[in-house]
């Protein structure tokens, strides 16, 4: 190997362990997932709540009033156990999130270390382009 070479395998090192870096920093896990999903369940479900009080109160009391109260609850119950089964099934497919995140930063990585080689062997392609025609191999 030559110079150009050996400073392309070491830059290549350099640049897997920054992005092994940024790979770790950005891995989703199973608690951060349970975390987004409690904070958008808590979201959606006082909208919901909202939205169906908002009904109510329009509403006045009455037989009426005792049916849609039993309605509103029973969409945010309905609302609860449709976020609870999404966030059950985001769990269920964290695996693959895993590997498609390790995937990403191996491409990456990939990509980065084969421009720098593509990068370093047109600079010396140009270099020896203008190098007198003795000292020219070709």
């Amino acid at each position: 190997m030559n110079g150009y070479q050996r400073l392309w395998v070491v830059c290549s090192a350099v640049v897997a362990l920054v992005l092994a870096n940024s790979c770790v920093e950005s891995f989703p896990t199973a608690a951060e997932t349970r975390v987004n999903f409690e904070g958008a369940k808590q979201f959606r479900i006082s909208w919901v709540i909202k939205n169906e009080n908002s009904i109510l109160e329009k509403l006045t009391p009455g037989k009426f009033y005792d049916e849609q109260l039993a309605i509103s609850q029973k969409v945010v119950d309905d609302e609860r156990i449709r976020l609870d089964k999404l966030a059950n099934s985001a769990l269920d497919d964290l695996p693959a999130r895993q590997a498609k995140e390790i995937f990403k930063w191996i491409g990456i990585w990939f990509g980065i270390t084969i421009g720098g080689y593509a990068i370093g062997w047109a600079i010396n392609w140009v270099r020896i382009g203008f190098r007198p025609k003795e000292d020219n191999p070709s």
